[in-house]
This record gives structure tokens, sequence and C-alpha cells, in this order.
């Protein structure tokens, strides 16, 4: 079993938890400025918000990439690997 794509796999599944984690931090202080009525500063955070969908995209094209080279490695259609069947695939040399 190829440990690489595994590792990949959990590094892309962070990178998107982080991603999606980022815009409930930016409304958070999206609404502390909104409450000073500091609408230079709104703008700004707003401007953050706009690459983060992009990100999510090519995150998502990644991990569907990793996802069927291991189901073509381990010759499951991409649709079965679940995250359950994806754990009892993993390498014991990757299992934390």
């Amino acid at each position: 079993m190829d440990e690489k794509l595994f590792d990949d796999l959990a590094q892309v599944l962070h990178q998107e938890m982080d991603c999606y984690e980022r815009p409930l931090d930016l409304l958070r202080e999206e609404k502390g400025l909104l409450i000073k009525g500091d609408l230079v500063a709104l703008g700004e955070q707003v401007k953050q918000k706009e690459p983060l969908g992009l990100e999510v995209k090519v995150l998502e094209e990644a991990r569907l990439g990793l996802m069927r080279k291991i189901g073509a490695l381990v010759e499951l259609p991409e649709r079965e690997l679940t995250c359950s069947k994806l754990a009892e695939l993993v390498p014991p040399c990757c299992t934390p």
C-alpha cells in the first residue's frame, strides 16, 4: 500500500478543515467590526474571504484525485471509499 497517498490525503483533509474554519473566524471578526462601525476594516475583512472559495475548490480537486488513486490501488470505486473504509485501508505505519 502506498503510504504517501494516505499521508497526502490526510494533509489535504487538514487543509480543507482549516479552509472551512477560516470563514467562521472571519465572520466573528466581522461581527465585532460591524458593532464598532469600522467600515474600512470591514471592507478589508470581506476581501479576505474572496479567495477561500477558490482554495476550497483546489483542495477538493486534490482530495478527489487522491481518492481516485487510492481507489485504483485497492480496486474499489471512488464512491465506495467512505471514511470507515479508508480507515480500514490505512497502513499500520500511518495510524496515529
